[in-house]
């Protein structure tokens, strides 16, 4: 019998094994940290909201535009599953890195390696324990009400995480963003400060009667105080880590003194179209900082370590076994 296909078959699959096991000794172990939102300001995604040009924006087929202008921003999947994507303006700008880890170690070595501004989160395909793990991801895409569970989990976690309307399952969604010229490069640094407003509706916006639509006119912080001015009377919701408010008004002016973030949602239920805010959220310096995990590198070393003694050990037997019966 001739045994020489088959320790070429035990080489190539000696040498498969051992480059698997050395890819992790790439990525290192992290320490999150979780922490709150601190500082004497507030950030508000909304100044001067009344002043300020909006345009409706929407996700069909991977790509967030507008209906007016040449404005489109494209999705791509940043990790093969689908669970994190990457927002560019550019449609061919971006290549999805080839990694076969898939553990929260080796998604946070490639978002701390490739230093983004605009991954989001897809939340219909990434658990929540994912999410409070991982840092660098600066926003979420929205496709249900499930989406604000996740978000509030990372706002917990002193993560300034914005929003984006996705297609949506069973309603129409859009982004309202305040922008002054609607190019790309304007409506992805509003998306990226919180300067938008998602939409949920049960007709289309595009085509509806804008007139008969009711709005929110105003969106004002100042001196601790919040203030929403609607078209017309509408159930207003603010949710923070410490409490949740609902009443219904047409003018709200709502003091808030000790919360370390917290976000709204307007519903007018006889119109069925809610509006959902970004978070508000306390900071000292710079709101938007990109804070990334430490390194654990005794607990990398252990790690490597037993990794090194894997593939020595692997490679030991296999051998052994060639000789014996090869």
């Amino acid at each position: 019998m001739n045994k020489r296909p088959l320790n070429i078959l035990t080489l190539l699959l000696q040498g498969v094994f051992s480059i698997l096991l050395l890819i992790y000794l790439v990525v290192p172990i992290y320490e999150v940290e979780n922490v709150s939102f601190t500082g004497d300001s507030m950030y508000s995604p909304y100044e001067n909201w009344e002043q300020s040009p909006v345009r409706i924006m929407r996700v069909n087929n991977g790509v967030l535009s507008s209906a007016l202008s040449d404005n489109s921003l494209h999705f791509f999947n940043y990790l093969a599953d689908g669970s994190l994507l990457l927002l560019d303006s550019l449609q061919s700008s971006f290549t999805s890195p080839f990694f076969l880890g898939h553990s929260i170690n080796d998604i946070q070595f490639l978002i701390k390696r490739s230093k983004k501004e605009t991954i989001l989160f897809n939340s219909a395909e990434i658990v929540p324990l994912r999410r409070s793990q991982l840092r660098g991801v600066s926003m979420q895409l929205i496709n249900s009400e499930i989406d604000l569970a996740f978000l509030d989990q990372s706002l917990n976690a002193g993560i300034p995480m914005m929003l984006v309307a996705g297609e949506g399952s069973s309603n129409f969604q859009f982004n309202q963003i305040m922008t002054s010229t609607g190019s790309a490069a304007d409506c992805m640094n509003a998306l990226l400060g919180g300067r938008n407003l998602i939409v949920v509706s049960k007709e289309d916006v595009f085509s509806a009667d804008v007139e008969r639509i009711p709005v929110i006119r105003n969106i004002e912080w100042k001196n601790d105080e919040l203030t929403i001015d609607l078209s017309k009377k509408g159930n207003i919701q603010v949710v923070s880590s410490g409490f949740t408010l609902d009443t219904l008004s047409q003018n709200l002016h709502l003091k808030i003194n000790h919360a370390n973030w917290f976000r709204f949602k307007v519903d007018f239920k006889d119109e069925v179209i809610s509006y959902i805010s970004n978070p508000f959220f306390r900071y000292s310096q710079n709101p938007f900082k990109m804070t990334y995990p430490k390194a654990n590198n005794q607990l990398t070393i252990f790690i490597n370590l037993s990794w090194l003694i894997t593939i020595f050990l692997l490679n030991y037997f296999i051998n052994k076994f060639r000789r014996k019966y090869l």
